[in-house]
């Protein structure tokens, strides 16, 4: 699926980078790809989206990744959240996830 994304985006494989680097021995995470901003994610659950926004939010302690989806989705919502505006998108385009729900970071 993701390389039919990066040929369909025009990302070339070797830009493609996965979120999370393990140590195959201990089965531990040894690093994290943190996103920025204009980077195309893809998520573990198959959705793909345009970083916008990188920080901690008000209902969570931890940072989270602000994406505009590239497909509506009834659960996203415009970039604000309980009244507080952290990035704008179309309403149903926009959706906060944590940094374990990405799967690859897509650069150009």
């Amino acid at each position: 699926d993701s390389e039919y994304f990066g040929k369909f985006m025009g990302i070339q494989s070797k830009n493609l980078r996965r979120m999370f680097m393990f140590d195959t021995k201990n089965n531990d995470i040894i690093s994290i790809n943190e996103p920025q901003i204009g980077d195309v994610i893809e998520t573990k659950d198959g959705r793909y989206g345009i970083v916008k926004y990188v920080g901690k939010v008000d209902h969570c302690s931890q940072i989270m990744v602000g994406l505009s989806l590239f497909k509506w989705d009834p659960n996203a919502h415009d970039g604000c959240v309980n009244g507080k505006r952290y990035f704008k998108a179309k309403n149903g385009k926009a959706f906060l996830f944590n940094l374990w729900e990405l799967k690859a970071i897509h650069s150009y």
